[in-house]
């Protein structure tokens, strides 16, 4: 198959730069209408524009020393394709490739650059580098930085940095239509698959669906506001599909599990995939785990407070926090939550002393339960004085 391909390349280096070089090569094998004998040729138009409405030029950005830790997430750059009069069948490639001291090989950088694309009216995370077949004549994307505080922060200060965003327009075979589509439900948990151990899925990123025969990726999907925990993903085509995503450092998965309820089988890339099928919800649900595990909750200091306490009050003196310890000796707060009942509060005869439980609490997300795992509550000894 013979293409036509516009490249555009940006790279340069200060802090964090970006730099852009735009060329265009026609190649065709057969390809013109005849009106009136006349040949016409067709046109290949692609362009790339940054935030003035210009073709992408050299250092169209420079971050300079505003990078800092405990920065709030910044919008730094964005910048659209545009098909323009292009009427063949394309595909595009987008590379967002960070190097340099700042972005060290084994990804250990406090920052972090995201790129994310308007997909169906949402600014949705794409994968640094990302191919797929526009369906809108003009397709945006958006570069975000932050950093948050982190351990090694201070051995990243004052590192450079380079960006470089590549931008490839390729002619392509129109696709053959594809009649048969399905869906994928995803569930984000750690530990096991029990409800309570869920985590919101935003606690994964670059989640993908590869297609085993024809290698397309598919990325598109949306968690429900009520069910952060999973990710939803429609009119995915029929077949075996891969499962790529990335983690936070210092977790890895468990398992993942393919199948309804007390069907499910375990993931394999190679003997047992994802199999998409026509007009149905497929599911997974992928398990994590945490390098630190649980050691140690520690108790709770009694609770005294007069006789005369109001149950409003009382619910207001509870605390909110209990500290945990990991395998590593390090402490984490954790929100607490009581179950107050007022029939309950008003049938204790004061002043005395009573016992109460917590509700089950939630592990930070890099903290994994024990094995065996532990009741994740604390016990408050109350005495009304």
């Amino acid at each position: 198959m013979k293409k036509n391909t516009i490249f555009i390349l940006i790279s340069a280096l200060v802090l964090v730069t970006v730099a852009t070089l735009i060329g265009t090569v026609a190649y065709f094998s057969k390809g013109f209408t005849s009106d009136n004998n006349v040949a016409k040729a067709a046109v290949f138009d692609v362009d790339v524009v940054g935030t003035n409405g210009e073709t992408i030029a050299d250092a169209e950005f420079n971050l300079d020393e505003d990078l800092y830790p405990g920065m709030e997430t910044r919008e730094v750059y964005n910048f659209e394709i545009n098909r323009n009069n292009t009427e063949l069948p394309v595909e595009y490639m987008v590379k967002l490739l960070p190097s340099g001291d700042l972005f060290p090989a084994d990804k250990n950088s406090p920052v972090v650059l995201t790129l994310k694309r308007l997909v169906e009216g949402n600014w949705v995370n794409v994968n640094f580098e990302t191919t797929f077949k526009p369906k809108n004549d003009v397709e945006k994307f958006k570069v975000f930085v932050d950093w948050e505080h982190s351990e090694n922060d201070i051995a990243f200060q004052g590192k450079t940095g380079n960006i470089k965003l590549e931008v490839v327009a390729t002619q392509v075979d129109p696709e053959p239509v594809v009649v048969d589509f399905g869906s994928a439900h995803i569930t984000l948990y750690k530990d096991s698959t029990s409800s309570k151990n869920t985590i919101d899925f935003e606690n994964i990123t670059n989640f993908v669906l590869k297609n085993k025969k024809t290698g397309k990726e598919y990325t598109v999907g949306s968690s429900p506001w009520n069910r952060k925990y999973t990710f939803e993903m429609k009119d995915i085509p029929v077949g075996e599909y891969t499962v790529h995503f990335d983690m936070l450092t210092g977790m890895s998965v468990k398992e993942i599990q393919l199948g309804e309820s007390y069907k499910e089988t375990i993931y394999d890339a190679e003997s047992n995939p994802l199999v998409i099928t026509k007009d149905k919800n497929e599911y997974a649900k992928i398990v994590l785990k945490s390098d630190l595990t649980l050691k140690e909750i520690k108790p709770l200091d009694d609770l005294k407070i007069p006789s005369n306490i109001t149950i409003d009050e009382y619910k207001e003196a509870l605390p909110k926090k209990a500290t945990i310890v990991d395998s590593t000796n390090q402490e984490h707060l954790v929100d607490l939550k009581w179950d107050v009942r007022p029939f309950v509060f008003d049938g204790w005869k004061k002043p005395g002393t009573y016992t109460i439980t917590s509700e089950f609490f939630d592990l930070p997300v890099n903290v994994s339960n024990s094995e065996p795992s532990t009741r994740l509550e604390v016990k408050l000894n109350v005495i009304f004085e």
